[in-house]
């Protein structure tokens, strides 16, 4: 083999390993990410969706000064959400507006 030869059969030896190399995603991650990541995905839609809409009960969305009030709404039903969505909401808003 000559030297151009060894060259661009390693050449294209890289070029097939870059190709099999899983790409990594903008967050840094390859595939669906944590559980940790999904949960507080899911309370922010919860919150966007069922509490800060246009149509929800804090169309404004919350601050500080209600944020009790409104997880003592979610607490007994009166925001009316899944078991998960309490969950994930209730983490959302404690880690937004309470520092928590």
């Amino acid at each position: 083999m000559t030297i151009v030869t060894k060259s661009l059969l390693g050449i294209a030896g890289l070029a097939l390993a870059a190709l099999s190399t899983p790409a990594a995603l903008a967050s840094g991650t390859v595939g669906g990410g944590s559980s940790a990541q999904n949960g507080a995905r899911m309370g922010q839609s919860v919150y966007s969706s069922k509490i800060a809409c246009k149509r929800c009960m804090y169309p404004g969305g919350l601050t500080k000064a209600n944020a009790d009030m409104a997880l003592m709404k979610i607490s007994n039903g009166e925001i009316m959400l899944s078991a998960s969505e309490k969950t994930a909401v209730t983490n959302y808003i404690n880690r937004r507006f309470k520092g928590m």
